[in-house]
């Protein structure tokens, strides 16, 4: 049975897309060819970032971990045996938390799924298959 799970929106995340546009909007506004070129790359940085962040899924089906993060970047393929560590880790301003995974001897990374303790218990359950739900 597959299970999803969604990106959850950080205060640190809506904050830097609401500073990019802002400093877009003072791109366009000073009315030179320069900060208009500023302007329109900024806004495309901001386009990107908005669409990973309402686009990113985390998706398990079966033995593996799909991580989608949106149509701009390339789909990640994780088997779920492969993950070494799991950790649940706060933010730098400590705002939020993001689940920190160890994938083989030297591969790490950074998710932030909407829910991490079911998402972590799901990592861990997916783990054990051999094993009955109690």
């Amino acid at each position: 049975m597959d299970r999803t799970f969604h990106r959850k929106l950080s205060a640190e995340s809506i904050a830097a897309i609401v500073l990019l546009g802002g400093v877009a909007l003072f791109c366009f506004w000073q009315r030179t060819t320069g900060m208009a070129i500023a302007g329109a790359l900024v806004m495309a940085v901001d386009v990107m970032a908005i669409e990973r962040m309402i686009h990113t899924t985390y998706v398990f089906t079966g033995n593996m971990l799909v991580v989608s993060k949106g149509r701009f970047a390339k789909t990640l393929n994780i088997a779920v045996n492969d993950i070494v560590k799991t950790e649940l880790v706060p933010t730098p301003l400590r705002t939020s938390h993001y689940v920190f995974l160890q994938v083989g001897a030297n591969r790490h990374l950074a998710l932030q799924p909407d829910n991490e303790n079911a998402f972590i218990g799901e990592i861990r359950k997916r783990q054990r298959p051999y094993e009955k739900d109690l």
